[in-house]
């Protein structure tokens, strides 16, 4: 699914230069489940963006399914995100005066596949999988912050994407919340076979998946 290859990427903040991520090679197949670990500011949140398109390497190369994310023109980048790239946040991202419903619809409108109706049974199906099909039409604001990330990770798998990249999902969460939120996140990844790669600065987070790396001043070290 991805193949990392000398990947850096270079900030420049005034006089000072920092490498974010420092000739990085990873491997991650497909179907696996994949968690980096490590301290605020050592580049986990960098190399996340890096896969997901979000941002460009300074050097390497980022290959998705064989494409080389850093050749492709915006426009191409844009798709590839659309269509085979699901993210979840820390902090929810979720539009406050949209609905649950319509939060999740959102991420469907640049698609542009399907009718109304369609996208409503998606919705709908999405919504059900996390456990929130009587939610759909609670504003943010009248949801828990676990139903909120629920209704980040429909919103994510609604265009049932081939990588989910979730970015310190439970970061905001207390104890149990984060453990029903990643019981929820693994259950999902082992029904529909995805391709996740969760950062998390909590071990009985990153515990859960097939293989941990941890990240340290931008260097990868995978632990299993």
């Amino acid at each position: 699914m991805y193949e990392l290859t000398g990947v850096t990427k270079v900030y420049r903040a005034g006089a000072r230069t920092v490498e974010a991520v420092a000739g990085v090679n990873l491997t991650v197949a497909d179907g696996e489940w994949v968690a980096i670990r490590g301290r605020t500011g050592h580049g986990k949140s960098t190399l996340l963006n890096l896969l997901g398109g979000l941002d460009r390497p300074t050097s390497g190369q980022v290959r998705l399914d064989g494409r080389d994310l850093g050749r492709l023109s915006d426009a191409e980048l844009t798709q590839v995100r659309a269509a085979a790239i699901g993210f979840i946040f820390q902090t929810f991202n979720l539009v406050p005066t949209l609905s649950a419903a319509e939060n999740v619809e959102a991420a469907l409108i640049p698609l542009r596949v399907g009718g109304a109706a369609q996208r409503r049974h998606q919705v709908a199906a999405a919504l059900d999988s996390v456990g929130l099909a009587d939610r759909a039409g609670h504003l943010p604001s009248e949801l828990s912050g676990g139903q909120q990330q629920r209704v980040a990770i429909a919103r994510a798998l609604v265009k049932e994407p081939k990588v989910l990249l979730a970015d310190e999902p439970t970061g905001n969460l207390d104890e149990e919340t984060r453990d029903e939120i990643i019981a929820l996140m693994e259950k999902l990844w082992r029904e529909r076979g995805l391709t996740l790669v969760l950062v998390s600065h909590d071990a009985a987070v990153a515990r859960r998946a097939q293989r941990t790396a941890v990240m340290t001043r931008g260097r990868l070290a995978l632990r299993s």
